[in-house]
């Protein structure tokens, strides 16, 4: 497969995380993506209902809401961190296996600045919990 599609999560070899319960004593739940409705169908991809399958119903309408504002979160997250790391404007440079710790170091520095930068009465105001990743 080419062309940095989800060629690995059809296959099985993008070493995603197995499903994992979101509570405990739950049933695992996948990880997925979220996108848009530019993406194809997959099993693994959540994408909007078209206005045209919406229709009327809806609990459509509702799962159209919450996906659009899971983007937003996820993508108000990442430019968090693209404004104050720099090196998350371009791709990322190293291997697949140190991406989650590039991340995971940028998200913990993000939240120790937040924090350090500010009194705790303040921490709210300037660093809302929003913007705690």
């Amino acid at each position: 497969m080419g062309g940095g599609g989800g060629g690995g999560l059809e296959i099985g070899t993008l070493n995603v995380l197995p499903n994992t319960p979101l509570v405990e004593n739950a049933v695992p739940t996948p990880y997925v993506i979220v996108g848009t409705q530019a993406f194809p169908l997959k099993t693994y991809l959540f994408r909007p209902y078209s206005k045209h399958h919406q229709g009327g119903d809806e609990s459509k309408k509702i799962y159209n809401y919450r996906l659009s504002r899971t983007r937003r979160v996820v993508e108000n997250a990442c430019g968090i961190l693209a404004s104050r790391w720099r090196v998350f404007l371009r791709p990322l440079e190293v291997q697949p296996e140190t991406v989650d710790k590039v991340v995971l170091a940028s998200c913990s520095l993000h939240n120790m600045i937040c924090k350090e930068r500010n009194p705790p009465d303040e921490i709210e105001l300037l660093c809302p919990r929003t913007s705690v990743l």
